[in-house]
């Protein structure tokens, strides 16, 4: 999944009988590694840490150099379009997203980071008056990485934003959105219970159901 926890807190979470049998096999697959694939992981790795560094430039131009060697390589796709999201080049983003998927349609962070890139555009092109229907295709790529991995938390909990932002716009107050944004921020706290934000959208939600600060020809029907 796109945001999943570092590799150190991952390891600490199963222990130290597991973090020996994982750093065995990380070791395994690194001498197995050619040459060209060690170039390639430093690629990703310097790529990732000028995304967090805020260097997205520097992270485009890493990811270019794997491109240009391994245009398979759908991990540098993906990095390169977070870069390109992070710098505001939503459309580069998309396109690189796209390709990921094109090279693997089971790639649920691609799927988890082009809905991101989707409701982004939505948001600076769309008008407030159409933003109810604007986030369906954010919404279907969050659908589409639940399906493949139903334990994935982040895309239940990028999902439960969408709705909300749906929720937000002029002309977007839907009961069911509330509803959705609940029950989506349910299944993600059940899978990661340490996501503050996931309780904050929940409570929202759930105190404007309880309220009925939504449209009265929205509201639930028996």
């Amino acid at each position: 999944c796109l945001f999943e926890a570092p590799l150190d807190t991952q390891l600490r979470e199963i222990g130290d009988r597991w973090q020996e049998i994982a750093m065995t096999d990380l070791l395994a697959r690194l001498l197995k590694m050619t040459e060209e694939e060690l170039r390639i992981e430093r690629n990703l790795d310097v790529a990732m840490v000028n995304i967090d560094k805020g260097k997205p430039d520097d992270a485009i131009a890493a990811c270019d150099r794997i491109i240009k060697s391994k245009p398979d390589m759908a991990g540098a796709y993906l990095i390169r379009g977070d870069a390109k999201f992070v710098k505001g080049d939503i459309q580069g983003a998309l396109d690189d997203y796209d390709e990921v998927i094109k090279l693997n349609d089971r790639y649920v962070a691609a799927y988890c980071s082009r809905g991101l890139a989707r409701a982004k555009a939505r948001l600076v092109k769309a008008g407030t008056e159409t933003m109810a229907d604007a986030l369906d295709g954010a919404l279907d790529d969050f659908a589409k990485a639940i399906e493949i991995n139903p334990r994935c938390a982040v895309a239940y909990f990028n999902r439960a934003t969408a709705y909300a932002e749906r929720i937000a716009r002029p002309g977007g107050f839907y009961w069911k959105d509330y509803q959705k944004t609940v029950e989506d921020c349910d299944k993600a706290i059940s899978i990661n219970p340490k996501h503050s934000m996931m309780y904050v959208m929940r409570t929202r939600a759930r105190v404007s159901l309880a309220t009925k600060t939504y449209p009265i020809d929205e509201s639930p029907r028996d």
